[in-house]
């Protein structure tokens, strides 16, 4: 469970559950052209000592990717994402809002 939907579990806020389970499943249109697309979320996630097979594999993936910018873009947006995004890792990510900021 990530934090978003952990706060979102305690606000007792009056959201539609329904709207945001269908936000949470619903896939941005660029996904379908994305070279990940069926790869699965192993293939993206680090693990405890995986990390360097799982780096290099989907760095080579995300090399090939037409929508890197879109992907890195939605990453972005969201400081909950984990995983490997548009060749980035959360803290390379987080690195790179800090610059920003």
């Amino acid at each position: 469970m990530t934090d978003a939907e952990v706060r979102w579990l305690i606000s007792g806020g009056e959201s539609d559950p329904l709207q945001w389970v269908a936000s949470l499943t619903r896939r941005p249109e660029w996904h379908a052209r994305a070279a990940c697309r069926g790869a699965g979320p192993d293939a993206f996630i680090l693990g405890s000592g995986r990390n360097a097979a799982i780096m290099d594999r989907a760095r080579a993936i995300c090399a090939t990717c037409p929508v890197t910018e879109d992907c890195l873009a939605y990453a972005m947006g969201d400081v909950d994402t984990v995983g490997i995004w548009a060749g980035t890792t959360g803290r390379e990510r987080r690195a790179m809002r800090a610059e920003v900021a």
